[in-house]
């Protein structure tokens, strides 16, 4: 039995209530024609905004909206831009599947909007102008949860078992994210499709501190790509003149779950004040690997898979 629920919510609250079949014995599984409570819906919605383990792969937008420290230079005066929020919406889809016998499963579709101004700053001979332009991204990601056992407890059984990465574009978008291909260690893999589900346990995963090369092909050497890796952190990939782009960063010092963030904009967004603003941005997650000399300085939790 499915049931389709959508819900409202901004980035940290929702409001709805969830209907549907739960057994009432205490196994994980469910059947019958008996009422999902809201205690379900509410479970879910906590492992995804409340639990620290999760809450940074169940996310939205993984930029950083920062205070312009990222600064990206060309011949057409604008030397520095950044993104100001006005508003940040999302609506949760949740099917829950509950079949006699068997443990219930949650898929949850996610997707948002992001509304507000992209400052641009601009240098002529003997001043300094400050151009703003109305952005809209729209964003989405699927996450897939498993009730693993009947509990009292907060998450009420649901844990996280596979997640997409994050889309994020314009809704008139012309730029595009063709592939990005992420090498570390013995990490290479090239992303076609950031909305595919992937397993927890198959994220990427890197050492701390690791030193990750991105290759970003968009298929437009004239497209200005940024990188987001933390907050308030953004630095430009280097083009590589043939609509390919390169980056380096580093692994976060602390084990846990984390996106990086392509961020594709298009020439006229950022060098000619007449252009709309058009993007395209992938969220993507991965895992900073706890070394086995650490100790319990990571953002797992009780029940985590993550290490």
């Amino acid at each position: 039995m499915k049931l389709r629920i959508p819900t409202l919510a901004t980035l940290l609250t929702s409001t709805a209530l969830l209907s549907g079949c739960f057994s009432g014995d205490d196994s994980p599984t469910a059947a019958g024609d008996e009422m999902i409570t809201a205690e379900e819906q509410a479970a879910i919605e906590f492992v995804m905004e409340e639990d620290e383990t999760n809450s940074e792969l169940t996310m939205i937008d993984v930029r950083s909206f920062d205070s312009g420290s990222g600064v990206a230079r060309a011949p057409i005066n604008t030397h520095r831009w950044f993104r100001e929020p006005q508003s940040v919406d999302r609506n949760l889809e949740i099917i829950i599947n509950a079949p006699s016998g068997e443990p219930a499963t949650a898929t949850v579709n996610a997707s948002g909007t992001v509304i507000g101004l992209l400052h641009l700053w601009t240098c002529s001979a003997d001043s300094l102008l400050e151009v703003t332009k109305d952005f809209e991204d729209d964003g989405k990601r699927s996450l897939m949860f498993v009730k693993s056992r009947r509990t009292d407890r907060l998450h009420r059984g649901w844990k996280l078992v596979s997640l997409s990465g994050v889309h994020l574009e314009s809704p008139a978008a012309t730029v595009a994210i063709n592939s990005v291909r992420v090498q570390s260690g013995d990490v290479d893999q090239t992303l076609t499709n950031v909305t595919d589900l992937v397993a927890v346990e198959d994220l990427m995963r890197f050492e701390r501190g690791a030193e990750v090369t991105l290759t970003v092909d968009t298929g437009d050497a004239t497209d200005a790509v940024f990188l987001h890796v933390r907050r308030q952190h953004r630095t430009q990939f280097t083009s590589n003149d043939d609509g390919t782009f390169s980056a380096t960063f580093f692994a976060n010092d602390r084990p846990g779950a984390r996106h990086f963030a392509v961020d594709v904009l298009s020439d006229g967004t950022l060098y000619d004040d007449t252009e709309a603003y058009d993007n395209v941005t992938w969220g993507i997650p991965y895992i900073v690997e706890r070394l086995p000399n650490d100790g319990g300085d990571d953002e797992g939790g009780e029940d985590s898979d993550l290490s």
